[in-house]
């Protein structure tokens, strides 16, 4: 069992191989709503949930490991809170801030044309502000095509393909736009956003808000498979925000605390 960590996307992953033959049974993103159970009548065993990303599928799992020794079921506990403690920080830095504090020099003037200038600088800086809350993840060139009904693709445009962070549903949404700005995508990664990688290829099927709320299934061709690969896994990374909102169809869920007597 190893625990990974990729330092250009900043996220970790447990990773387990069988011995011999080196399949890999293991392949999950950890995220801050990771908890670790130890499993009953065992000191060297621990259950948790989550996607298990083998054999290009990624499924709803309940695992468990058991290990050799106490002292190793122990180390692996320690190290994956050590982790978790580390991505929830990095979380609770990525979410903008909804308020901005300002000087009280910084809204008073000595005249009624220095107070409106003072406004016009904070529109603008609001503006800006607006701008910074979309927290780039990835940005690559692309050729977007579209599936259609007859099960043939169709060329949608060329431009640049943004995954980016939504600060109002707490969740990362896939955007394409052309060299003029228009927008022909527009994609919230949901738990049940299915993604394909296919050397620099990945297809996506998934509720798009750019064309009237509804599902298409869209492919991006890149320059390399190296930028496929960095794509995919932002898309991964995207599926932990929409497992810990619960984001289905587009659509953030309302999850009911449940408990048990």
């Amino acid at each position: 069992m190893k625990v990974l960590h990729h330092p250009q996307n900043n996220t970790y992953r447990l990773l387990l191989r069988r011995e011999q033959v080196h399949k890999v049974v293991l392949n999950q993103l950890i995220v801050p709503s990771l908890e670790l159970q130890p499993m009953l009548m065992s000191d060297k065993a621990w259950m948790w949930a989550g996607y298990n990303y083998t054999d290009e599928e990624n499924n709803l799992e309940k695992l468990a490991v058991r290990f050799k020794y106490e002292e190793l079921a122990k180390q692996f506990y320690n190290a994956v809170q050590d982790v978790i403690k580390k991505l929830t920080e990095i979380q609770n830095k990525s979410l903008p801030s909804t308020v901005q504090n300002y000087g009280v020099e910084d809204i008073s003037g000595d005249n009624d044309n220095s107070t409106e200038d003072v406004n016009e600088d904070e529109d603008d800086e609001d503006d800006d502000d607006d701008e910074d809350e979309r927290s780039v993840m990835f940005m690559k060139r692309c050729t977007l095509s579209e599936l259609l009904p007859n099960n043939t693709w169709k060329q949608v445009t060329m431009g640049d393909l943004q995954v980016y962070y939504d600060p109002e549903l707490y969740a990362a949404r896939i955007a394409v736009n052309d060299d003029s700005g228009n927008v022909y995508s527009n994609t919230i990664i949901g738990m049940n956003t299915l993604m394909d990688i296919d050397k620099n290829e990945c297809t996506w099927k998934a509720v798009d808000w750019a064309d009237g709320h509804k599902w298409r299934t869209l492919k991006a061709t890149f320059s390399s498979d190296v930028a496929a690969q960095e794509f995919h896994s932002n898309y991964l990374e995207g599926l932990n925000f929409a497992q810990e909102v619960g984001i289905i169809d587009g659509i953030p869920q309302e999850n009911d605390t449940e408990t048990e007597d």
